[in-house]
């Protein structure tokens, strides 16, 4: 077994013969691109404006004909995928230019290639697993602007080929296997010109693999479409009309198997991929480091974005800028129906979306701004003044809110107190009685009392202090009303008091709005409301949008045709109908449990 190095030119010669393959006018090509390099860069030190570089792709040069099957192999890392994203615009390139039906694929211009000739299937499964598998047929085919009549025929057609469960059957309940079967399913859905499959028969079965195989040969030169598939089983790539051998980055070979085995003189691909790579590592020392060192020297763009909607706006030759904010209708239709269905079948988070915000109110009025109620309170009164004001005033401290306690003497009284039985312990001294009726009789301010009440509070709960001090002021002015103005006319011929009605300057009536006492939870209670609907939608809303990027369902819905635009409105119409459904419940709950104004 030998390879004839004849053939087995060194980086620099291969590229070289790509390039002048690729302008020769005898071959038509579905897509190409031009010595394409990405680098991904592993991030940066805070204080240091070096970052560590990786060079994924090496000024790769790649020609896939049209109507033929072009099969790229490589080991895992080489930069496969990396290489499938950057042709179909998912990722951004640092060098390089990339073709789709003599169509420039540029940054700011994959609108000018039509998404609904392309069918992607990605490396992982990119299904919704809340859908059955007709329902994913459905979705799918609404984005492709296919009939119902269309979708139907090709779905069961579809389903016998792949031996996939029927259309009733839930994704979340598919093995590994059905999942990937279904994933190229929805990929050959629309019938595309151009079919990209990156591994697609990993896992499956040497009988279902030779099927997908005779079936993927029938599409590429019964009904013209051109496949470009990537894989780790060599053996199975005989059937390809093209082989690219692709390591470190590059590729280091581009021919027919039939060439090649002549060619290395053996029937084993891998034993090819074998003496390749070992005869491009002699021919080539030096060659890598050459390029990757000059590829290093590419700065990433400032703008890094995933936005399929932008276009060049020095380039406006297909006038596409005009459709830049089109809106399909059925791609929208079609991401409300798959947002809905998600939604719906997915009950706990449903569960959680409409339990969380009724718990959360449900605490809050429960334990926020509600009356206080049964604080314990002591009380030491050594009053002996005749007219026991300081009597009246424990009698008509509010029983409801206080657990009014007597104490024979000050040093148990505190002692409960430091101990946290009672929240606050009233000490009134022996003339406080005299005192206040030999100020009131003068005149003078009542100030000037100086400690004749001594008030020890536990100021730890702001709320029950004031709540306490309220209830004092009440008391006292409660007093005043029944005991001193009702009868200002005995006091005035006993002590011949004149001018008493000025004594109150003010009178409270009942407010026209809301009540004579404030209640915390009134004023709370919208805000509350309002920032927990909103934040529990936001939070679904971004968890569910990075979920779908993650596992690349939002790169495949692209792929597909949909907008930016479609699936934020899409999120927008169904989550508006889920807040209203939480309002009215929010709003039930806190006008008719809680009595909220």
């Amino acid at each position: 077994m030998t390879l004839d190095t004849n053939h087995c030119s060194g980086e620099q010669t291969l590229i070289k013969q790509s390039t002048t393959s690729l302008s020769s006018e005898s071959r038509d090509f579905a897509l190409r691109a031009f010595n394409l390099s990405k680098i991904f860069y592993n991030g940066s030190n805070l204080f240091q404006s070096s970052k560590s570089k990786s060079v994924v792709l090496n000024r790769i040069n790649i020609n896939v004909e049209k109507n033929k099957i072009y099969a790229l192999l490589g080991p895992s890392g080489c930069g496969k995928t990396t290489l499938l994203k950057c042709l179909l615009g998912l990722l951004k390139y640092e060098h390089g230019k990339v073709f789709i039906n003599q169509d420039s694929l540029c940054h700011k211009r994959k609108n000018k290639v039509n998404l609904g000739e392309l069918g992607y299937m990605p490396q992982e499964t990119c299904l919704y697993s809340e859908l059955t598998v007709g329902e994913i047929f459905f979705y799918f085919g609404k984005l492709y602007s296919m009939s119902s009549k269309e979708i139907n025929l090709r779905e069961k057609f579809l389903i016998g080929l792949l031996n996939l469960p029927n259309s009733k059957h839930l994704i979340a309940n598919m093995s590994g296997g059905q999942a990937r079967r279904t994933s190229l399913a929805i990929s050959l859905l629309n019938r595309p010109k151009i079919l990209i499959l990156d591994e697609p028969t990993v896992g499956l079965d040497p009988m279902l693999r030779k099927k997908i195989w005779d079936f993927l040969d029938n599409l590429a030169h019964r009904d013209n479409t051109t496949i470009l598939i990537t894989t780790h089983y060599i053996e199975e790539t005989r059937g390809a009309d093209c082989l690219g051998f692709m390591r470190k980055g590059q590729i280091i070979e581009e021919n027919s198997p039939e060439f090649l085995i002549k060619k290395c003189n053996t029937q084993i691909l891998e034993d090819i991929f074998y003496l390749i790579c070992e005869n491009q590592a002699k021919e080539c020392s030096g060659s890598e480091n050459f390029v990757s060192e000059e590829l290093t020297d590419y700065q990433p763009s400032n703008k890094v974005s995933f936005d399929f909607d932008e276009i060049d706006e020095n380039q406006n030759t297909s006038g596409e800028s005009e459709k830049k904010f089109f809106i399909s209708f059925n791609r929208l239709v079609a991401n409300i129906y798959k947002d809905s269905l998600k939604c719906l079948r997915n009950k706990k988070l449903l569960i959680i979306q409409f339990l969380v915000p009724i718990i959360q109110i449900t605490f809050f009025c429960l334990c926020i701004g509600r009356p206080v109620k049964n604080l314990p309170v002591g009380y030491v009164n050594n009053d002996n003044s005749s007219f026991n004001l300081s009597g009246k005033i424990i009698d008509e401290m509010d029983n409801e809110i206080l657990n009014k306690i007597f104490y024979k003497n000050f040093d148990s009284g505190y002692q409960d107190l430091k101990l946290g039985k009672i929240w606050s312990l009233f000490v009134i001294d022996q003339n406080f009685g005299n005192d206040v009726l030999e100020l009131y009789l003068k005149k003078e301010n009542f100030k000037n009392l100086n400690n004749i009440v001594h008030v020890y509070m536990d100021n730890t709960n702001q709320q029950i202090s004031l709540a306490i001090r309220n209830t004092l002021f009440d008391s006292l002015k409660k007093v005043a009303d029944k005991y001193i103005t009702n009868d200002h006319r005995r006091w005035n011929d006993k002590y011949n008091i004149s001018n008493f009605d000025n004594f109150y300057i003010f009178k409270f009536e009942q407010p026209v709005y809301g009540q004579r006492e404030a209640v915390f939870t009134n004023f709370m209670a919208p805000g509350i409301a309002l920032s927990v609907i909103f934040f529990i939608s936001v939070a679904s809303t971004a968890s569910n949008f990075e979920f779908e990027k993650r596992v690349g369902l939002t790169e495949r819905a692209h792929i597909s045709g949909v907008r930016t635009i479609e699936l934020l409105l899409s999120q927008l119409i169904v989550y508006s109908f889920l807040m209203t459904a939480q309002v009215f419940i929010i709003l039930g709950l806190l006008f008719g449990f809680f009595k909220v104004n």
